[in-house]
């Protein structure tokens, strides 16, 4: 009767401690996952020339020079690096659905825009293939949309109206 009790109390532990390790690695995922997140944002939105080269290069800007267009191709190639490790890690279990969800938000507005449809062309055959197929079929489900100044438009738009709302 002691051994059974030893042994349930025994399971008992290491289903807690399971669970607390289970945690502290999806924790762990999500902390390098905003890590990550954050530092590519620095690193391309912190300098103008790399801001107005991602600008020009999902609207997919024809002007863009060799120089240009292969930057904005391996800039792309970042980011989707990413979102294939996201996809491989809920795969694997390890990404909770919220996370995923908001994540392929995320994608799923890339994929509307003009030069991630083109590098994705391009940059497909050296992903792994279940999320070749995923995001072949997200694109094909994604209108593409022209949005020549990506965000600018729309903010300078609810920036007027914030505007008009503190003088109204």
């Amino acid at each position: 009767m002691a051994s059974s009790a030893a042994v349930l109390l025994s399971l008992v532990y290491l289903s807690l401690q399971f669970r607390q390790s289970s945690r502290h690695q999806r924790a762990t995922i999500h902390h390098d996952r905003l890590a990550h997140t954050e530092q590519y944002l620095a690193a391309i939105f912190g300098r103008a020339e790399l801001m107005e080269l991602q600008a020009r290069g999902q609207a997919a800007d024809a002007t863009l020079d060799d120089v240009q267009a292969n930057r904005f191709v391996f800039m792309q190639y970042a980011n989707l690096l990413f979102y294939e490790e996201y996809f491989l890690l809920r795969r694997d279990g390890l990404i909770e659905d919220a996370r995923y969800t908001h994540s392929v938000s995320n994608l799923r507005l890339l994929a509307g825009e003009p030069g991630t449809r083109a590098a994705w062309r391009i940059l497909r055959p050296i992903f792994a293939p279940a999320f070749v197929a995923f995001l072949d079929r997200l694109m094909e489900e994604t209108r593409p949309v022209e949005n020549p100044r990506f965000f600018a438009a729309a903010f300078k738009e609810a920036a007027a109206a914030e505007l008009a709302r503190t003088r109204g």
